[in-house]
């Protein structure tokens, strides 16, 4: 069976204008993503650095042993933390 009438619309073209702003766009997005992904991959290694340099020894604090010990120490690290922050440094 044919149509009874011809289509005389021009064919679907894609607009080459929209597409360059839109892949310029995702260009942006990904060069942004990148950017993120290397300050993030920098971030870590600092604090991989960090980690590794109080795991030596230097945190002040052993974090193996006995638990009621670490909850004694720990809760004594908080209050101290708790008087600074309330203005009172003085120790118990």
């Amino acid at each position: 069976m044919e149509p009874d009438h011809e289509d005389l619309s021009p064919p679907l073209v894609p607009d080459p204008s929209r597409e360059g702003r839109g892949l310029m766009r995702l260009r942006d997005r990904v060069a942004a993503a990148a950017a993120e992904i290397e300050r993030l991959r920098e971030e870590n290694a600092a604090l991989a650095e960090r980690v590794a340099h109080l795991s030596g020894g230097d945190a002040g604090i052993e974090l193996s042993g006995d638990p009621a010990q670490l909850r004694t120490t720990i809760q004594g690290f908080i209050d101290a933390i708790d008087r600074v922050l309330d203005g009172d440094a003085t120790p118990s």
